[in-house]
């Protein structure tokens, strides 16, 4: 019985030191201001290989799946698509070039790609490995940036505060 009490005893002891011990310290300095950033942009960046187009009468087709490009977002929002042949250099779609034209179509949780010849004919092969980023903007971001050119990457990455 002796052994009970003094184990009970010395539990007691720690208990009550344990939680007579905890204090709340100092609170610290505040820290500086991060910055800015917009969780309501969604981006998303993909590399389309040859082998993902589909040659469709004279157009080829590629499809990316985006689960943000909800029905709220093609109503209210706006969504911006870049392509990169080296994933440093961004040009809006759709985008005319050496007689070659890229371009997108939006639909629920999908980005459909079309690259065709301006002169109606059917492309020889498709893009290889271009690089594809979809930037998902809400009606409010939108509307709060009136100015932006949402076919220029610097611009869009700008008043966004997008990271690469």
């Amino acid at each position: 019985m002796t052994n009970r009490i003094k184990l009970f005893a010395f539990t007691a002891m720690f208990v009550v030191a344990g939680f007579s011990s905890c204090k709340k310290g100092d609170k610290g300095d505040t820290g500086p201001q991060g910055a800015q950033g917009n969780a309501n942009v969604q981006t998303y960046s993909f590399t389309v290989a040859s082998s993902s187009w589909t040659l469709i009468g004279n157009e080829y087709d590629a499809t990316i799946t985006v689960p943000a490009l909800t029905q709220n977002v093609l109503d209210k929002g706006l969504v911006s698509v870049f392509t990169s042949a080296d994933a440093t250099h961004w040009s809006g779609l759709p985008l005319s070039f050496q007689g070659r034209e890229i371009n997108f179509v939006l639909s629920l949780s999908t980005v459909s790609l079309v690259y065709t010849l301006d002169n109606g004919s059917s492309p020889s092969s498709p893009p290889n490995n271009n690089q594809f980023k979809v930037i998902i903007v809400p009606g409010s971001s939108r509307l709060a940036n009136p100015n932006v050119n949402w076919n220029d990457y610097k611009e869009v990455k700008a008043a966004l505060n997008l990271r690469d």
